[in-house]
């Protein structure tokens, strides 16, 4: 009998996924643990493995179909089984734009044919992330093979050109990435009540200590400092490593802190795991690695989940202090503003410090305001006696 390969659990809040590309086709065999398809989540783009061996029999959905965990994508087995019959999810198709769409890429078409050039999945799959027209890209790898910086060109020529056009676009459609942060935005504004705490943190020790391992080579970033004291103190207070699932506290054993990384419009959250057991050199060298990852767009699904807290530093702009959003499955955020000179009144005497404001924002559901200031007050005690 035909096995069924059905979309798994992929380890996302997010019920739909969309099936991007299949990478092998009807009539090859496969082998148990081949790579079939490529799906995205809210999250990530995947790759899909086979739990069979045999014959790709039938691909039941077609590419960029929206699809929910679960459901039946391909049937693998011997030549000649017969099959159930499935419906066939519809296709997730863009709505028309009711006006003058932006203008395309300008650059030489290098495919006549209209078919498009030989390029790595990888690359394919970032063109179409970014609205790419690979026929109309030309590429200047070893034989006119497509790269990376090829498409991010393009890329660009096409948002300069949709800028300089006196044409607005209406209807457009969110990338797929952007719809499901806003799908996600939208969860905790409904099913999360926050409550904001604000402080001032006196930077100085923080300084010192960065200017220490300078002196060594060692340039440590403001976000490894963070998710080093932010993980210490959540181990005291375990809500922290907490998340509300209905009425249901789901208690994680490890400490795992999540970390904003901004790409061009795009946001991506990888965890750092562990937290507590590291050091700040090597949270510093995680922290660079993700983030590298995330702008090669090489993140996955497991590199996006299991925190309970996200730190969101928006340090390096003006921006003094600001309330970040609780992911739905987490249960605080901390939001870390930019660095300043202030004066502080010490004995009698005025002083200037370099500081920052920090607010964490917690589900009230599951911590309450006593919780709250605790976290904050140790989170303080640490930064300004590190």
């Amino acid at each position: 009998m035909a096995t069924a390969i059905k979309i798994p659990d992929l380890g996302t809040n997010v019920e739909q996924v969309r099936l991007v590309a299949w990478l092998k086709k009807e009539g090859d065999h496969i082998n148990r643990g081949d790579l079939l398809c490529e799906v995205e989540t809210d999250k990530a783009v995947s790759e899909l493995e086979s739990i069979a061996e045999g014959i790709l029999l039938k691909q039941v959905v077609p590419e960029d179909t929206e699809l929910e965990q679960g459901a039946v994508i391909a049937y693998v087995g011997a030549v000649g089984e017969t099959l159930p019959a499935v419906d066939q999810p519809v296709p997730a198709v863009s709505p028309t734009p009711t006006s003058i769409s932006p203008p395309s890429v300008a650059v030489p078409a290098v495919s006549p044919s209209g078919s498009a050039p030989a390029a790595p999945m990888m690359i394919r799959n970032l063109a179409k992330k970014l609205g790419v027209d690979l026929t109309r890209v030309a590429g200047t790898g070893p034989g006119g093979r497509i790269q990376r910086e090829d498409v991010l060109k393009a890329a660009k020529e096409a948002s300069t050109a949709a800028g300089s056009s006196s044409a607005q676009s209406v209807g457009a459609r969110l990338s797929s990435h952007q719809a499901a942060i806003a799908r996600r935005v939208m969860q905790s504004h409904r099913e999360i009540p926050p409550i904001n705490l604000t402080c001032q943190i006196d930077l100085s020790a923080l300084t010192a200590y960065r200017l220490r391992t300078e002196k060594e080579g060692r340039k440590l970033s403001f976000d490894a400092f963070f998710v080093f004291v932010v993980a210490r103190t959540m181990v005291e207070l375990h809500h922290f490593r907490s998340y509300l699932q209905g009425e249901t506290v789901i208690l994680s054993e490890t400490v795992n802190v999540g970390v904003a990384v901004s790409i061009g419009d795009d946001l991506f959250t990888p965890v750092i795991r562990c937290a507590d057991t590291k050091s700040i050199s090597e949270i510093d060298a995680e922290v660079r690695q993700v983030a590298d990852r995330a702008k090669k767009h090489l993140l996955q699904p497991s590199d996006l989940t299991g925190a309970s807290l996200t730190i969101s530093n928006l340090g390096m702009y003006p921006v003094r202090s600001f309330a970040a959003v609780i992911p739905p499955d987490q249960s605080s955020a901390l939001a870390i503003g930019c660095a300043e000179e202030t004066p502080v009144v010490r004995n009698g005497s005025v002083k200037i410090i370099p500081a920052t404001m920090i607010m964490l924002s917690v589900d009230h559901r599951l911590i309450n305001g006593r919780e709250a200031r605790q976290f904050l007050a140790q989170l303080k005690e640490r930064i300004e006696k590190l």
